[in-house]
């Protein structure tokens, strides 16, 4: 048991590297973003009662980096279409807002596996599951004795399921 525990252990190292990220990355998301794009903000104040033309020839002078793709006005409103990224003209204050999006594409294939949105992963995510399930199992009985799970050992797999337990009455 001892050499499938370790040889296993070793041959899942890998998956669970990519899980532990990409979990850690869905679980830390400011403001539900995708962790897969680097969000850029600028928040800036232009004149007020610019036209779209005017607007268009403003951005291309200042934010000459970012693509404005077409501008549509709904009332006080001049909603900016970015390449990679969307924003918004305020005609009445001047204050405009708009948003770019880079793709992090190391970061979107983790979070694909991790969501098992790639062509056959189901497979290799099955065999995470029996893998992890076995080296917890195997592992509650590596250590013999006081220190294993007829000693203090027990108390930390009873404390594991209270955690579930408590979080699960929330």
């Amino acid at each position: 048991m001892r050499i499938i525990h370790r040889d296993l252990g070793f041959l899942l190292v890998g998956i669970t590297i990519v899980y532990c990220v990409s979990g850690y990355l869905l679980n830390h998301r400011e403001d539900e973003k995708d962790p897969g794009y680097k969000t850029t903000v600028v928040s800036e104040q232009l004149a007020p009662n610019l036209t779209a033309a005017q607007l268009k020839n403003i951005w291309s002078e200042k934010f000459e980096e970012v693509q404005l793709r077409r501008t549509i006005q709904q009332g006080e409103i001049i909603h900016l279409y970015l390449k990679g990224g969307l924003g918004a003209y305020n005609t009445q204050n001047g204050h405009i807002k708009f948003e770019t999006y880079k793709a992090r594409p190391l970061l979107i294939f983790f979070n694909k596996l991790h969501y098992n949105r790639v062509k056959n992963w189901n497979w290799v995510a099955d065999f995470f599951v029996f893998g992890m399930l076995f080296l917890a199992i195997s592992g509650l009985f590596i250590t013999p004795g006081k220190k294993g799970l007829a000693g203090r050992g027990k108390w930390y797999v009873i404390g594991g399921i209270l955690i579930v337990v408590i979080f699960g009455l929330i």
